[in-house]
């Protein structure tokens, strides 16, 4: 079973442009029965590349922020952006969305969903944000999707957290629902779009400590097509 799974995108100090994909990603997924193809940043046609591997799912990664141009507002430098990836995103959830193929966004990946269907993100973790979130640290998460909570028998789980931007509920995308929040700040940590086979997680399930049984259950339902991910 294949997936195609995006990568970083970051100039070396030759200005080159480099991809690169964590080796957990390979080993996590594989664990799962996936073969993991990452896809080039330079892809001159995603379309042939999706037929070549012909995917059961989309994995967007993490690592790097999505540009803050595509919602209305200005980068810092302090922040990795690629437009040549967040081009690469954009073509490709529009190629899965018109073939029905299942997307799963993985931080990152979750707020380049919420930015595609037109939503914004927010600032964290600096001297001038509204929100102070200190990246790799571990906190609670509250489920609040039903049928998430039956399959796991609870409503709470604790998850890692790797992220310099984030999403609040009145910055949701269209057609956006959040399935998992974190309530201390009010930051969303999961969401799914109503009508596409689309969901994303804050969360990194390839990394160390992550909530491993809700991973789980995630990724399985990712695989099968169930629960967010129904066509």
């Amino acid at each position: 079973m294949n997936v195609i799974v995006t990568q970083r995108h970051i100039q070396n100090d030759k200005a080159g442009w480099i991809d690169s994909l964590e080796n957990n990603y390979i080993k996590y997924f594989s664990s799962f029965g996936l073969t993991v193809f990452p896809l080039p940043n330079v892809c001159s046609d995603i379309t042939c590349f999706v037929d070549a591997v012909k995917p059961l799912g989309v994995i967007l990664s993490g690592g790097g922020d999505v540009d803050a141009k595509r919602y209305g507002q200005k980068n810092l430098k302090t922040h990795a952006v690629s437009t040549y990836r967040d081009d690469t995103e954009s073509k490709l959830l529009h190629l899965s969305i018109s073939r029905n193929i299942p997307v799963l966004g993985i931080c990152r990946g979750m707020q380049f969903i919420n930015v595609f269907f037109k939503g914004k993100l927010i600032e964290i973790n600096n001297s001038t944000s509204p929100l102070i979130h200190s990246p790799n640290v571990r906190h609670k998460i509250e489920l609040i999707d039903q049928k998430l909570i039956h399959l796991y028998l609870k409503n709470e789980c604790i998850t890692n957290s790797y992220h310099n931007k984030g999403i609040l509920e009145n910055t949701v995308g269209e057609n956006i629902n959040p399935f998992s929040l974190y309530r201390d700040i009010g930051l969303v940590e999961g969401l799914y779009h109503e009508k596409y086979p689309i969901a994303g997680i804050q969360w990194h399930p390839e990394r160390n400590k992550s909530c491993t049984r809700l991973d789980e259950i995630l990724i399985n339902s990712f695989i099968k097509r169930e629960l967010y991910w129904k066509i």
